[in-house]
């Protein structure tokens, strides 16, 4: 619980000091969104833009700190917490990327860096990927099917190889973004449903081959 109070607090505080002292010397209007190609397609004021992220730093924190406090099957895990713990990390260390490039773009005036937002996004499947290898059964983190909470077995099973998938699907789009065109695009949304589908179809067949 210290370690996650710890973590939430830093990277808040990090996140916070980069706005304080950009804000004076930003425009009145920032990127407030990007499409599926990456390119911006709409501004918001430079106050909205600061307490949109650092809201969503807020309460995806304070999940990550009440989901052990009321999830039986985590929170006397060591070993899911940690990997929670590291999960944490990670989405904070996106956060804050996504708020230096907010605040980078402002400053340069510059329109869209879609290589750089694949990039982060496929690195971030790609730790995430790491993290999940050893993820135990809960009700909050990991994939969460029917079958995967009936059995502990199909669970380990199928984190795995979600964890792989979310590795190979990383590397993928990070490559992807460099290409021309909506090729990135058309790269994404299949690894985003391939991610959802492959899993849960393996986790039917796991529990259907386990209980035969």
């Amino acid at each position: 619980m210290k370690k996650q109070i710890i973590f939430s607090a830093f990277s808040f505080i990090i996140s916070l000091v980069i706005w304080i002292f950009s804000y004076p010397k930003l425009p009145s209007t920032l990127p407030a969104h990007w499409d599926i190609n990456g390119n911006i397609n709409h501004y918001a004021s430079k106050m909205q833009v600061m307490l949109v992220f650092l809201g969503l730093m807020i309460v995806i924190n304070i999940l990550f700190v009440i989901i052990p406090l009321i999830d039986p099957k985590l929170k006397n895990n060591k070993t899911s917490l940690k990997n929670q713990n590291r999960i944490q990390l990670v989405t904070n260390a996106f956060f804050i990327i996504i708020n230096v490039m907010v605040v980078y773009t402002g400053f340069h005036h510059s329109t869209s860096s879609p290589e750089i937002i694949f990039f982060i996004v496929g690195v971030l499947f790609i730790f995430l990927g790491n993290y999940s290898f050893s993820l135990k059964q809960n009700f909050f983190i990991g994939i969460r099917t029917p079958w995967t909470l009936s059995n502990e077995e199909v669970w380990n099973k199928t984190n795995r190889f979600g964890a792989i998938l979310l590795i190979i699907f990383g590397i993928c789009i990070c490559l992807g973004g460099f290409l021309p065109g909506i090729l990135p695009s058309i790269i994404l949304i299949i690894c985003l449903v391939l991610m959802v589908a492959f899993p849960l179809v393996y986790s039917y067949w796991t529990y259907k081959k386990i209980n035969r």
